[in-house]
């Protein structure tokens, strides 16, 4: 089961909540579906989740990685005040998980 979202899981990290209608009522967010990289990694912060459920159930899971100091640092004339942000996709035997990223590094990266 997927626990309970709270603190830093709450901004940082890819949650799931379900209804049986669009008008609700919708469950509490629970998560994290995936675990975000180390600090120094690529994928710290994960969001943006783009689910594609195959006829098998099996679901694939896009997501936007990016590293802890996004928009922390001053910008200069040649470097931006934002890190890369990049995609990632993880993979599980259904909806609810448990999900496996299916590669360590980015399928997309730089998308600033």
């Amino acid at each position: 089961s997927i626990p309970k979202a709270e603190g830093e899981n709450l901004d940082t990290r890819i949650l799931v909540s379900h209804a049986a209608s669009l008008n609700g009522p919708w469950s509490e967010p629970a998560g994290p579906l995936l675990e975000r990289g180390q600090e120094t990694e690529w994928d710290y912060i994960v969001t943006n989740p783009t689910p594609v459920i195959l006829s098998n159930g099996t679901t694939l899971l896009y997501y936007r990685g990016t590293p802890k100091y996004w928009g922390s640092r001053q910008a200069t004339a040649t470097e931006p005040n934002d890190l890369p942000e990049s995609v990632g996709v993880a993979i599980a035997p259904d909806w609810q998980g448990p999900y496996t990223k299916v590669f360590t590094k980015p399928i997309l990266s730089v998308m600033n």
